[in-house]
Protein backbone atom coordinates (compact mmCIF):
# COMPACT_ATOMS: atom_id res chain seq x y z
CA UNK A 1 0.00 0.00 0.00
CA UNK A 2 1.29 3.43 -0.97
CA UNK A 3 2.46 5.79 1.72
CA UNK A 4 0.69 8.72 0.01
CA UNK A 5 -2.38 10.02 1.77
CA UNK A 6 -5.68 9.29 -0.06
CA UNK A 7 -8.37 11.98 -0.24
CA UNK A 8 -11.60 10.93 1.43
CA UNK A 9 -15.08 12.44 1.29
CA UNK A 10 -15.86 14.14 4.61
CA UNK A 11 -19.57 14.96 5.35
CA UNK A 12 -18.48 16.82 8.43
CA UNK A 13 -16.42 19.05 6.20
CA UNK A 14 -19.49 19.94 4.09
CA UNK A 15 -21.52 20.83 7.14
CA UNK A 16 -18.84 23.26 8.05
CA UNK A 17 -19.02 24.88 4.51
CA UNK A 18 -21.05 28.09 4.50
CA UNK A 19 -21.74 27.95 0.73
CA UNK A 20 -23.10 24.44 0.98
CA UNK A 21 -25.45 25.40 3.80
CA UNK A 22 -26.80 28.41 1.78
CA UNK A 23 -27.56 26.21 -1.26
CA UNK A 24 -29.27 23.53 0.82
CA UNK A 25 -31.35 26.14 2.65
CA UNK A 26 -32.55 27.67 -0.62
CA UNK A 27 -33.58 24.32 -2.05
CA UNK A 28 -35.48 23.41 1.12
CA UNK A 29 -37.25 26.80 1.16
CA UNK A 30 -38.46 26.47 -2.44
CA UNK A 31 -39.63 22.92 -1.81
CA UNK A 32 -41.61 23.94 1.24
CA UNK A 33 -43.15 26.92 -0.63
CA UNK A 34 -44.20 24.78 -3.56
CA UNK A 35 -45.67 22.08 -1.38
CA UNK A 36 -47.71 24.65 0.53
CA UNK A 37 -48.89 26.48 -2.61
CA UNK A 38 -49.79 23.21 -4.33
CA UNK A 39 -51.80 21.86 -1.46
CA UNK A 40 -55.50 21.37 -2.29
CA UNK A 41 -56.55 23.49 0.62
CA UNK A 42 -54.55 26.57 -0.59
CA UNK A 43 -56.36 29.05 -2.88
CA UNK A 44 -55.29 32.26 -4.56
CA UNK A 45 -56.78 35.04 -6.73
CA UNK A 46 -55.53 35.56 -10.27
CA UNK A 47 -56.37 38.23 -12.85
CA UNK A 48 -56.71 37.41 -16.57
CA UNK A 49 -57.40 39.69 -19.53
CA UNK A 50 -59.90 38.30 -22.07
CA UNK A 51 -60.29 40.16 -25.40
CA UNK A 52 -63.88 40.35 -26.67
CA UNK A 53 -65.59 41.74 -29.80
CA UNK A 54 -69.30 42.50 -29.69
CA UNK A 55 -71.25 40.70 -32.44
CA UNK A 56 -74.94 41.06 -33.31
CA UNK A 57 -75.09 37.85 -35.33
CA UNK A 58 -78.14 35.75 -34.55
CA UNK A 59 -79.71 38.35 -32.27
CA UNK A 60 -83.10 40.04 -32.62
CA UNK A 61 -81.26 43.22 -33.59
CA UNK A 62 -79.61 41.33 -36.44
CA UNK A 63 -82.95 39.94 -37.61
CA UNK A 64 -84.54 43.41 -37.89
CA UNK A 65 -81.58 44.75 -39.87
CA UNK A 66 -79.60 46.63 -37.25
CA UNK A 67 -75.83 46.82 -37.57
CA UNK A 68 -73.06 48.08 -35.33
CA UNK A 69 -72.00 51.57 -36.34
CA UNK A 70 -68.57 51.07 -34.76
CA UNK A 71 -66.67 47.88 -34.06
CA UNK A 72 -66.69 47.37 -30.31
CA UNK A 73 -63.61 45.59 -28.96
CA UNK A 74 -62.98 45.46 -25.22
CA UNK A 75 -60.43 43.80 -22.92
CA UNK A 76 -62.35 42.25 -20.04
CA UNK A 77 -60.40 41.84 -16.81
CA UNK A 78 -61.54 38.67 -15.00
CA UNK A 79 -60.49 37.80 -11.44
CA UNK A 80 -60.64 34.07 -10.63
CA UNK A 81 -60.07 32.27 -7.31
CA UNK A 82 -59.08 28.65 -6.72
CA UNK A 83 -56.22 26.30 -6.06
CA UNK A 84 -53.05 27.76 -7.34
CA UNK A 85 -52.30 24.55 -9.17
CA UNK A 86 -55.50 25.22 -11.17
CA UNK A 87 -55.69 28.98 -11.60
CA UNK A 88 -52.02 29.31 -12.46
CA UNK A 89 -52.62 27.26 -15.59
CA UNK A 90 -55.71 29.14 -16.82
CA UNK A 91 -55.53 31.08 -20.12
CA UNK A 92 -58.01 33.54 -21.67
CA UNK A 93 -59.27 30.68 -23.84
CA UNK A 94 -60.62 28.99 -20.70
CA UNK A 95 -63.06 31.88 -20.24
CA UNK A 96 -65.94 33.08 -22.41
CA UNK A 97 -67.33 36.62 -22.48
CA UNK A 98 -70.88 37.33 -23.62
CA UNK A 99 -72.84 40.53 -24.19
CA UNK A 100 -76.57 40.58 -23.49
CA UNK A 101 -77.84 41.86 -26.86
CA UNK A 102 -81.45 40.91 -26.19
CA UNK A 103 -82.23 44.44 -24.97
CA UNK A 104 -81.20 45.99 -28.30
CA UNK A 105 -84.43 46.44 -30.24
CA UNK A 106 -84.02 49.78 -32.03
CA UNK A 107 -81.35 52.06 -33.45
CA UNK A 108 -79.29 54.28 -31.17
CA UNK A 109 -76.83 53.87 -28.32
CA UNK A 110 -77.31 51.03 -25.87
CA UNK A 111 -75.49 49.94 -22.70
CA UNK A 112 -75.32 46.14 -22.63
CA UNK A 113 -74.19 43.87 -19.81
CA UNK A 114 -71.13 41.63 -20.07
CA UNK A 115 -70.94 38.24 -18.40
CA UNK A 116 -68.11 35.73 -18.09
CA UNK A 117 -68.40 31.96 -17.85
CA UNK A 118 -66.10 28.95 -17.98
CA UNK A 119 -65.16 27.82 -21.46
CA UNK A 120 -63.26 24.57 -20.85
CA UNK A 121 -63.33 21.38 -18.83
CA UNK A 122 -61.38 23.08 -16.07
CA UNK A 123 -64.03 24.06 -13.52
CA UNK A 124 -62.32 23.85 -10.11
CA UNK A 125 -62.22 27.61 -9.58
CA UNK A 126 -64.55 30.54 -9.03
CA UNK A 127 -65.08 33.69 -11.13
CA UNK A 128 -64.84 36.47 -8.55
CA UNK A 129 -65.36 39.62 -10.67
CA UNK A 130 -65.26 41.10 -14.15
CA UNK A 131 -64.45 44.59 -15.40
CA UNK A 132 -66.03 46.30 -17.19
CA UNK A 133 -69.45 44.92 -16.37
CA UNK A 134 -71.10 46.83 -19.26
CA UNK A 135 -70.17 48.22 -22.67
CA UNK A 136 -71.83 50.82 -24.85
CA UNK A 137 -72.71 50.03 -28.47
CA UNK A 138 -74.21 52.14 -31.26
CA UNK A 139 -76.64 50.45 -33.67
CA UNK A 140 -78.38 51.70 -36.78
CA UNK A 141 -80.13 50.57 -39.92
CA UNK A 142 -78.08 50.69 -43.16
CA UNK A 143 -79.04 52.72 -46.21
CA UNK A 144 -77.64 53.22 -49.74
CA UNK A 145 -78.12 56.16 -52.12
CA UNK A 146 -76.79 57.28 -55.48
CA UNK A 147 -75.22 60.74 -55.76
CA UNK A 148 -73.92 62.82 -58.65
CA UNK A 149 -70.56 64.21 -57.59
CA UNK A 150 -70.13 67.96 -57.71
CA UNK A 151 -66.70 69.62 -57.80
CA UNK A 152 -65.05 72.47 -55.92
CA UNK A 153 -61.76 73.89 -57.24
CA UNK A 154 -61.97 77.26 -55.49
CA UNK A 155 -58.48 76.70 -54.03
CA UNK A 156 -56.99 76.82 -57.53
CA UNK A 157 -56.18 79.86 -59.65
CA UNK A 158 -54.48 80.65 -62.98
CA UNK A 159 -51.14 82.36 -63.47
CA UNK A 160 -52.56 85.00 -65.84
CA UNK A 161 -56.17 85.93 -65.15
CA UNK A 162 -56.28 88.21 -68.21
CA UNK A 163 -55.73 85.42 -70.75
CA UNK A 164 -56.56 82.24 -68.84
CA UNK A 165 -59.37 80.70 -66.87
CA UNK A 166 -60.00 77.36 -65.24
CA UNK A 167 -61.94 74.90 -67.36
CA UNK A 168 -64.68 72.61 -66.12
CA UNK A 169 -63.13 69.98 -63.81
CA UNK A 170 -63.16 66.45 -65.20
CA UNK A 171 -63.92 63.62 -62.79
CA UNK A 172 -62.34 60.20 -63.08
CA UNK A 173 -64.33 57.94 -65.41
CA UNK A 174 -65.13 55.55 -62.54
CA UNK A 175 -67.34 58.18 -60.84
CA UNK A 176 -68.39 60.35 -63.78
CA UNK A 177 -71.82 58.70 -63.90
CA UNK A 178 -72.27 58.98 -60.12
CA UNK A 179 -71.37 57.17 -56.91
CA UNK A 180 -73.23 54.91 -54.51
CA UNK A 181 -72.81 55.68 -50.82
CA UNK A 182 -73.81 53.28 -48.04
CA UNK A 183 -73.83 53.77 -44.29
CA UNK A 184 -75.86 54.29 -41.10
CA UNK A 185 -79.26 55.75 -41.86
CA UNK A 186 -78.76 58.49 -39.26
CA UNK A 187 -75.73 59.80 -41.19
CA UNK A 188 -77.17 59.16 -44.64
CA UNK A 189 -80.35 61.12 -43.89
CA UNK A 190 -78.32 64.28 -43.26
CA UNK A 191 -76.49 64.22 -46.63
CA UNK A 192 -77.92 66.36 -49.43
CA UNK A 193 -74.85 66.68 -51.71
CA UNK A 194 -71.43 65.17 -52.23
CA UNK A 195 -68.64 67.47 -53.44
CA UNK A 196 -65.16 66.49 -54.63
CA UNK A 197 -63.00 69.26 -53.17
CA UNK A 198 -59.43 70.08 -54.21
CA UNK A 199 -58.00 71.22 -50.90
CA UNK A 200 -54.49 71.89 -52.24
CA UNK A 201 -53.78 75.52 -53.12
CA UNK A 202 -52.12 75.81 -56.53
CA UNK A 203 -51.56 78.32 -59.33
CA UNK A 204 -51.95 76.72 -62.76
CA UNK A 205 -50.69 77.66 -66.19
CA UNK A 206 -51.56 74.29 -67.72
CA UNK A 207 -53.77 71.30 -66.99
CA UNK A 208 -53.39 69.91 -63.44
CA UNK A 209 -54.18 66.55 -61.88
CA UNK A 210 -55.30 66.39 -58.26
CA UNK A 211 -56.67 64.03 -55.65
CA UNK A 212 -59.95 65.53 -54.49
CA UNK A 213 -61.51 64.76 -51.12
CA UNK A 214 -65.19 63.87 -51.23
CA UNK A 215 -67.09 65.91 -48.66
CA UNK A 216 -70.71 65.55 -47.60
CA UNK A 217 -72.95 68.60 -47.18
CA UNK A 218 -76.44 68.99 -45.77
CA UNK A 219 -79.28 70.94 -47.41
CA UNK A 220 -77.85 74.18 -46.00
CA UNK A 221 -74.38 73.50 -47.37
CA UNK A 222 -72.87 72.66 -43.99
CA UNK A 223 -70.41 69.76 -43.62
CA UNK A 224 -71.79 66.39 -42.52
CA UNK A 225 -69.70 63.84 -40.65
CA UNK A 226 -70.10 60.60 -42.59
CA UNK A 227 -67.16 58.69 -41.18
CA UNK A 228 -69.07 55.41 -41.05
CA UNK A 229 -70.19 55.53 -44.70
CA UNK A 230 -68.39 53.83 -47.58
CA UNK A 231 -68.44 54.13 -51.36
CA UNK A 232 -68.91 51.34 -53.85
CA UNK A 233 -65.83 50.94 -56.11
CA UNK A 234 -63.78 53.49 -54.13
CA UNK A 235 -61.17 52.41 -51.60
CA UNK A 236 -61.39 55.70 -49.73
CA UNK A 237 -63.16 59.05 -49.85
CA UNK A 238 -60.97 60.58 -52.53
CA UNK A 239 -61.18 60.66 -56.32
CA UNK A 240 -58.83 61.75 -59.14
CA UNK A 241 -59.77 65.11 -60.65
CA UNK A 242 -58.34 66.81 -63.74
CA UNK A 243 -58.54 70.60 -64.00
CA UNK A 244 -57.79 72.10 -67.42
CA UNK A 245 -56.60 75.65 -68.00
CA UNK A 246 -58.40 77.39 -70.85
CA UNK A 247 -57.28 80.23 -73.05
CA UNK A 248 -59.31 82.30 -75.52
CA UNK A 249 -58.74 82.54 -79.25
CA UNK A 250 -60.71 84.17 -82.06
CA UNK A 251 -60.89 81.92 -85.10
CA UNK A 252 -62.25 82.49 -88.59
CA UNK A 253 -65.09 80.35 -89.88
CA UNK A 254 -64.55 78.63 -93.19
CA UNK A 255 -66.31 76.25 -95.57
CA UNK A 256 -65.85 73.94 -98.52
CA UNK A 257 -67.80 74.04 -101.81
CA UNK A 258 -69.10 71.12 -103.88
CA UNK A 259 -70.60 71.03 -107.38
CA UNK A 260 -69.97 74.75 -107.72
CA UNK A 261 -70.60 76.22 -111.22
CA UNK A 262 -67.43 77.07 -113.10
CA UNK A 263 -68.20 80.80 -113.11
CA UNK A 264 -68.07 80.92 -109.31
CA UNK A 265 -65.22 78.50 -108.63
CA UNK A 266 -62.62 81.21 -108.02
CA UNK A 267 -64.88 83.89 -106.53
CA UNK A 268 -65.89 84.73 -102.99
CA UNK A 269 -69.60 84.04 -103.16
CA UNK A 270 -70.47 83.12 -99.56
CA UNK A 271 -71.20 85.43 -96.65
CA UNK A 272 -71.06 83.83 -93.19
CA UNK A 273 -72.80 85.10 -90.09
CA UNK A 274 -70.87 85.08 -87.87
CA UNK A 275 -67.63 84.89 -89.83
CA UNK A 276 -65.51 84.76 -86.66
CA UNK A 277 -66.05 83.30 -83.23
CA UNK A 278 -64.21 83.56 -79.92
CA UNK A 279 -63.55 80.11 -78.52
CA UNK A 280 -62.30 78.92 -75.17
CA UNK A 281 -60.29 75.74 -74.69
CA UNK A 282 -56.93 74.31 -73.81
CA UNK A 283 -53.97 75.72 -75.66
CA UNK A 284 -53.42 72.38 -77.37
CA UNK A 285 -57.03 72.00 -78.53
CA UNK A 286 -57.13 75.51 -79.96
CA UNK A 287 -53.76 75.09 -81.67
CA UNK A 288 -55.06 71.93 -83.35
CA UNK A 289 -57.78 74.01 -85.04
CA UNK A 290 -55.09 76.02 -86.84
CA UNK A 291 -56.93 79.32 -86.27
CA UNK A 292 -59.95 78.29 -88.36
CA UNK A 293 -63.15 76.31 -88.02
CA UNK A 294 -65.02 74.79 -90.95
CA UNK A 295 -68.79 74.78 -90.96
CA UNK A 296 -68.77 71.93 -93.49
CA UNK A 297 -69.48 71.66 -97.20
CA UNK A 298 -71.88 73.92 -99.09
CA UNK A 299 -73.19 71.66 -101.87
CA UNK A 300 -74.89 73.45 -104.77
CA UNK A 301 -77.00 70.33 -105.34
CA UNK A 302 -79.15 71.40 -102.39
CA UNK A 303 -79.03 75.19 -102.81
CA UNK A 304 -81.85 77.19 -104.30
CA UNK A 305 -82.84 80.83 -103.68
CA UNK A 306 -85.48 82.00 -101.23
CA UNK A 307 -87.84 84.92 -101.71
CA UNK A 308 -84.97 87.38 -101.39
CA UNK A 309 -83.05 85.81 -104.27
CA UNK A 310 -80.28 84.43 -102.07
CA UNK A 311 -79.45 80.82 -101.19
CA UNK A 312 -79.40 80.62 -97.41
CA UNK A 313 -77.84 77.65 -95.64
CA UNK A 314 -78.21 77.41 -91.86
CA UNK A 315 -76.25 74.88 -89.84
CA UNK A 316 -75.12 74.08 -86.31
CA UNK A 317 -71.43 73.35 -85.86
CA UNK A 318 -70.32 71.07 -83.04
CA UNK A 319 -67.09 72.30 -81.50
CA UNK A 320 -64.16 69.97 -80.84
CA UNK A 321 -63.98 68.20 -77.49
CA UNK A 322 -62.92 70.59 -74.74
CA UNK A 323 -63.66 73.73 -76.77
CA UNK A 324 -66.61 76.03 -76.07
CA UNK A 325 -68.06 79.27 -77.34
CA UNK A 326 -69.04 80.92 -74.10
CA UNK A 327 -70.74 78.04 -72.33
CA UNK A 328 -71.99 76.39 -75.53
CA UNK A 329 -70.51 73.37 -77.27
CA UNK A 330 -72.19 74.28 -80.56
CA UNK A 331 -72.48 77.45 -82.66
CA UNK A 332 -75.22 78.37 -85.12
CA UNK A 333 -73.99 79.70 -88.47
CA UNK A 334 -75.87 81.07 -91.47
CA UNK A 335 -74.27 81.02 -94.93
CA UNK A 336 -75.71 83.28 -97.63
CA UNK A 337 -74.70 82.30 -101.18
CA UNK A 338 -74.89 84.90 -103.98
CA UNK A 339 -77.77 87.31 -104.55
CA UNK A 340 -80.29 88.15 -107.28
CA UNK A 341 -81.02 84.52 -108.17
CA UNK A 342 -84.15 82.85 -109.44
CA UNK A 343 -85.23 79.44 -110.70
CA UNK A 344 -86.56 77.98 -113.94
CA UNK A 345 -88.19 74.61 -114.45
CA UNK A 346 -87.54 72.71 -117.68
CA UNK A 347 -88.90 69.36 -118.83
CA UNK A 348 -86.14 67.04 -120.00
CA UNK A 349 -86.84 63.97 -122.11
CA UNK A 350 -84.09 61.36 -122.12
CA UNK A 351 -82.90 60.10 -125.52
CA UNK A 352 -79.91 58.17 -126.76
CA UNK A 353 -78.45 61.45 -127.98
CA UNK A 354 -78.66 63.42 -124.70
CA UNK A 355 -78.11 60.68 -122.10
CA UNK A 356 -74.97 58.64 -121.46
CA UNK A 357 -74.47 55.67 -119.13
CA UNK A 358 -71.35 55.06 -117.11
CA UNK A 359 -70.01 51.79 -115.65
CA UNK A 360 -71.35 49.68 -118.55
CA UNK A 361 -69.30 46.96 -120.19
CA UNK A 362 -68.66 47.24 -123.93
CA UNK A 363 -71.18 44.43 -124.50
CA UNK A 364 -73.97 46.12 -122.53
CA UNK A 365 -76.65 48.70 -123.19
CA UNK A 366 -79.07 50.53 -120.88
CA UNK A 367 -82.21 52.64 -120.95
CA UNK A 368 -83.92 54.70 -118.27
CA UNK A 369 -87.14 53.31 -116.84
CA UNK A 370 -88.54 56.85 -116.73
CA UNK A 371 -87.91 58.99 -119.79
CA UNK A 372 -89.20 62.42 -118.75
CA UNK A 373 -87.92 64.56 -115.85
CA UNK A 374 -88.72 68.04 -114.59
CA UNK A 375 -85.48 69.88 -113.87
CA UNK A 376 -85.07 72.97 -111.65
CA UNK A 377 -82.34 75.34 -112.79
CA UNK A 378 -80.85 78.07 -110.57
CA UNK A 379 -79.19 81.26 -111.83
CA UNK A 380 -79.77 84.89 -112.59
CA UNK A 381 -82.84 85.75 -114.59
CA UNK A 382 -80.66 86.82 -117.51
CA UNK A 383 -78.64 83.59 -117.45
CA UNK A 384 -81.79 81.42 -117.41
CA UNK A 385 -83.69 83.40 -120.06
CA UNK A 386 -82.41 81.56 -123.14
CA UNK A 387 -81.84 78.11 -121.64
CA UNK A 388 -84.06 75.32 -122.94
CA UNK A 389 -84.12 71.54 -122.66
CA UNK A 390 -81.70 71.38 -125.60
CA UNK A 391 -79.02 72.88 -123.32
CA UNK A 392 -79.21 69.88 -120.99
CA UNK A 393 -77.37 66.60 -121.24
CA UNK A 394 -77.55 63.84 -118.65
CA UNK A 395 -74.99 61.33 -117.36
CA UNK A 396 -76.19 58.28 -115.42
CA UNK A 397 -73.88 56.47 -112.99
CA UNK A 398 -75.02 52.92 -112.21
CA UNK A 399 -72.04 51.83 -110.13
CA UNK A 400 -72.16 48.22 -111.40
CA UNK A 401 -71.94 46.12 -114.59
CA UNK A 402 -74.71 43.74 -113.56
CA UNK A 403 -77.74 43.29 -115.79
CA UNK A 404 -81.39 43.84 -114.93
CA UNK A 405 -83.03 46.76 -113.21
CA UNK A 406 -80.37 48.93 -111.56
CA UNK A 407 -80.75 52.09 -109.46
CA UNK A 408 -78.33 54.87 -110.17
CA UNK A 409 -77.73 58.62 -110.06
CA UNK A 410 -78.32 61.10 -112.88
CA UNK A 411 -76.61 64.47 -113.12
CA UNK A 412 -77.17 67.20 -115.70
CA UNK A 413 -74.77 69.45 -117.53
CA UNK A 414 -75.97 72.88 -118.67
CA UNK A 415 -74.31 74.07 -121.85
CA UNK A 416 -74.13 77.74 -122.78
CA UNK A 417 -74.18 79.02 -119.16
CA UNK A 418 -71.39 78.38 -116.67
CA UNK A 419 -73.16 80.29 -113.89
CA UNK A 420 -76.26 78.06 -113.79
CA UNK A 421 -76.67 74.90 -111.75
CA UNK A 422 -79.30 72.19 -111.25
CA UNK A 423 -81.12 71.87 -107.95
CA UNK A 424 -81.57 68.19 -107.04
CA UNK A 425 -82.84 68.50 -103.46
CA UNK A 426 -80.20 66.09 -102.19
CA UNK A 427 -76.47 65.87 -102.61
CA UNK A 428 -75.12 63.69 -105.39
CA UNK A 429 -77.77 64.06 -108.09
CA UNK A 430 -81.16 62.68 -109.06
CA UNK A 431 -81.97 59.08 -108.16
CA UNK A 432 -83.13 57.10 -111.20
CA UNK A 433 -83.70 53.52 -112.34
CA UNK A 434 -82.37 51.90 -115.54
CA UNK A 435 -82.65 48.56 -117.29
CA UNK A 436 -79.31 47.02 -118.26
CA UNK A 437 -78.99 44.19 -120.78
CA UNK A 438 -76.34 42.54 -122.93
CA UNK A 439 -76.14 43.38 -126.62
Amino acid sequence: MSNSTKSRFSFAFLLQSRKFLIIVSAILAVSVWWSVMSAAVTTRDRSLTVPYTVDLSGSFADQIGLRLVDDVEVDVTVVVDGPWSVVSKLTPDDLRVRADISTVQKSGRHKVSLSVSRNSEVVDYDIVSTYPATVEINCDYWASRSFQLETDVSALSVSDAATMKLGAPVLDASVEAGVILSGPKTEMDKIARLVAVVEQTAVLSDVGNFTATIKALDKDGKPVDYAHCTFDRLTDKTVPLTVPVHVEATVALGYDLAHVPAAYAEKSIVSLSPDKVTLTGTAASLAAMNESLSIGTLDFDVLRPDDTGSCVYATSVTLPEGVTAGDASKIDVTATVLEGLTTKRITFRSTAGNTTFRDLASTQKASLTQKTYTVTLVGTEKALENITAENLTAAVSLGTTETGRINGTMRFTVSGADDVWVYYGNAGGLTVSATVSNN
